[in-house]
């Protein structure tokens, strides 16, 4: 496996995009493995407050 030692040169705003999908990958593979839990987590992370009924 070769090393990438140069510049990366790929424009800004492809990069945003493939993060944000990563992220949506991500976020679907935790949600499978974690459930519910993982949303409470994450409203919890983002500085939101949960909901109260």
């Amino acid at each position: 496996m070769e090393t990438f030692k140069g510049r990366d040169t790929t424009p800004p705003c492809v990069k945003m995009i493939l993060k944000h999908i990563l992220e949506q990958i991500n976020e679907m593979e935790v949600k499978k493995y974690c459930g519910k839990r993982y949303e409470r987590a994450k409203s919890l992370r983002n500085g939101k407050e949960e909901e109260k009924l």
